[in-house]
């Protein structure tokens, strides 16, 4: 039974690299309106926040684009990750007026509608959203779900760690998308039910 499951383990890691990769893609800069960064609530947070940051920070120093903080709001506890996102971007050397900051999301699903709603107010098109290749597939499966067809978007990784690093990293990662994907087959109120009990 241990080496089924290991085995089907294995495959759903491997399949899932490589779905990643399929879908992760390199953005011409020149044509992005806004760049996203979702903030990751599994693993160490603010490591692989940071190097989401960092990665969008670069970014913007070619397309010149403002960088939207999306997620990590906790309804009970009233904790608010996109205010610490916002403070390193700026430690960083990254202008006020170029970060805009989300107040209410809390899991993929909200995170999308949340850009979709900043990009309807700012009438923006293409956003670039840097993401944890393990978590590009979910993101791109939300995003088909709740987008208009006037807005599109582009999914890029973090900078990369070193090659042991990120074969953890992205194994740890697969187990938790695991898990989300499965909640995909459950009704979106029972799923939401789940969520917020959990990110409290």
């Amino acid at each position: 039974m241990a080496c089924v499951i290991i085995a089907l383990n294995t495959a759903w890691v491997i399949g899932l690299r490589i779905w990643a990769a399929a879908v992760s893609e390199t953005p011409q800069e020149s044509n992005i309106d806004a760049i996203a960064v979702l903030y990751a609530d599994f693993g160490p947070e603010l490591d692989r926040t940071r190097r989401s940051l960092d990665g969008a920070r670069k970014l913007r120093v070619t397309s010149g684009t403002p960088i939207l903080c999306i997620g990590g709001n906790r309804q009970a506890s009233g904790q608010r990750w996109g205010r610490a996102m916002t403070r390193y971007l700026q430690d960083q050397g990254v202008a006020p007026e170029a970060i805009i900051e989300d107040h209410a999301s809390y899991d993929t699903r909200t995170n999308i509608r949340a850009i979709l709603e900043i990009l309807r107010r700012r009438e923006l098109h293409l956003i670039a959203i840097v993401a944890h290749p393990a978590h590009a597939p979910r993101v791109l499966y939300h995003w088909r779900r709740h987008a208009k067809a006037e807005t599109a978007v582009i999914v890029l990784p973090p900078p990369h760690r070193s090659t042991m690093a990120s074969i953890a990293d992205f194994w740890l990662t697969a187990q938790h998308e695991a898990f989300a994907w499965l909640g995909l087959l459950l009704p979106d109120a029972w799923e939401d039910r789940i969520i917020r009990s959990i990110r409290r």
